[in-house]
């Protein structure tokens, strides 16, 4: 089984660590910069029948990792090697298909190598994306109507 949840969202647009501080009026109106950067930090965990993959780490920004996600669904869907990094860290998360419907987990700075079910992991990530991105539309005003909310569809 495999388990991926973000918890503890800070859903502040009013942070102090924005680099365009005048653009902090609603969803629509943030930047590209700080939603991969700043805004929307979580505790993210990726667990596969027990053993952890991912987390759960701290200040992940909730929109970033959405968006790597997304790209991942694609990858995964098409049969293709992909990564997951993260925001300010040299970590990754690697996925590549081995063949007979499996895909090999593995991660960078450990010997650690799973094989999933490929359609498990596509169906997990995005149900994963379908909730973050349900999470932001709901908790951020008018963030469904900003330019960069498109990165977040698979």
């Amino acid at each position: 089984m495999i388990s991926l949840v973000a918890e503890h969202v800070d859903f502040d647009i009013l942070s102090k660590n924005l680099f365009d501080k005048s653009r902090r009026a609603a969803g629509e109106d943030l930047t590209e910069t700080d939603l991969h950067y700043t805004l929307f930090p979580s505790w993210v965990t990726c667990e596969v029948d027990g053993t952890v993959i991912i987390g759960p780490r701290r200040r992940v920004p909730l929109f970033d990792f959405l968006a790597c996600v997304a790209q991942s669904i694609k990858a995964i869907r098409a049969n293709e090697p992909i990564s997951i990094g993260f925001t300010e860290a040299a970590d990754q998360v690697y996925f590549r298909p081995v063949g007979g419907g499996k895909v090999q987990i593995s991660t960078s700075g450990s010997d650690l190598q799973l094989q999933v079910d490929r359609l498990e992991l596509s169906a997990t990530l995005e149900r994963f994306l379908s909730s973050g991105r349900a999470q932001l539309i709901d908790n951020v005003p008018g963030i469904q109507q900003n330019p960069h909310i498109g990165k977040l569809a698979f």
